[in-house]
């Protein structure tokens, strides 16, 4: 809602501007260790705001760590899969068994990284819960 000057929109806009302001301030204060009440004082807000914009700084950077995390273990796969790749090439150059057993071992990182290794779980059969741990394969075994 804005007056046809667009005064409100405006005031709007900067009220908007102001709280991401105190936000980063209030991160920054909180990393340096100043307390609740203090950072209050200092940005001259209720501790409720301090709390509240604490809450969103903390959401902000969960989010930034699992894009983080997505971004590394993508980053990974790729090159495992490129690893694999030469494994595969040298394999056929030389058959020597050692670039399988290199390819084995790029598959149980690639499982790891990838959650595949965890055991599998069988919410209810009967009245009885089972976890069922599947052993990694040996395929030299």
């Amino acid at each position: 809602m804005s007056n046809s000057d667009g005064s409100v929109q405006h005031n709007h806009r900067r009220v908007k501007f102001n709280a991401e302001e105190r936000k980063a301030k209030v991160a920054r204060l909180y990393l340096g260790r100043n307390t609740i009440a203090s950072m209050a004082r200092m940005l001259e807000v209720t501790t409720q705001t301090i709390q509240r914009d604490l809450k969103d700084c903390r959401e902000q950077w969960q989010g930034d760590q699992l894009e983080n995390t997505a971004e590394q273990i993508t980053r990974e796969l790729e090159e495992l899969q490129k690893m694999e790749s030469d494994c595969d090439a040298q394999f056929l150059a030389t058959k020597d068994p050692v670039w399988i057993e290199k390819r084995m071992r790029i598959k149980e990182r690639r499982a790891k990284l990838m959650g595949l290794d965890k055991p599998a779980q069988i919410q209810q059969v009967g009245e009885v819960n089972l976890n069922i741990i599947m052993p990694p394969e040996d395929p030299l075994a």
